[in-house]
């Protein structure tokens, strides 16, 4: 039988030596050990890197009637894939453009801090219409943490 290539490290790096004859089936040359050393070293890879979050537009809507949402998306979603979460809309059909964008500026603003890439597209939005926004925001703060005047029951 020709030896076959393995590209895995040799035996004697290998967290437990094999004894002729492993938990898989019978397989000599392979022992348990030696899935526990390729899974730990796995884990170690998965543990120091970060899922790279972009915030980019997944198209919604119909046929020649396309319209995005503003999405905070696992780069390795597909573009119309699950999102993390919306952080806003985009409609370019819209006639006036000032109502054609609505965005959600805190938490763009968190997701920028986490390390959140925007796509090229998003970011000219953001720059066009966040002030917009914040200042929308900060008008919802300020009306929800004075409470209205209440007439009082007589």
């Amino acid at each position: 039988m020709p030896a076959l290539c393995n590209p895995l490290p040799s035996r004697t790096s290998w967290a437990r030596q094999p004894t002729g004859k492993s938990q898989r089936g019978g397989v000599v040359g392979r022992s348990a050990g030696h899935y526990i050393d390729v899974s730990l070293r796995i884990d170690r890879l998965l543990r120091n890197t970060a899922v790279a979050v972009r915030i980019r537009m997944k198209q919604m809507g119909r046929t020649h009637r396309h319209y995005y949402r503003i999405v905070a998306i696992d780069h390795r979603q597909p573009r119309d894939g699950r999102a993390i979460e919306e952080l806003g809309t985009y409609d370019p059909h819209v006639p006036n453009p000032d109502n054609a964008v609505t965005l959600r500026p805190s938490r763009i603003k968190y997701w920028k801090s986490v390390g959140a890439k925007a796509s090229e597209h998003c970011e000219a939005i953001f720059q066009k219409h966040m002030a917009k926004w914040e200042g929308i925001e900060a008008q919802k703060a300020a009306e929800a943490a004075t409470p209205a005047a209440q007439p009082t029951p007589q």
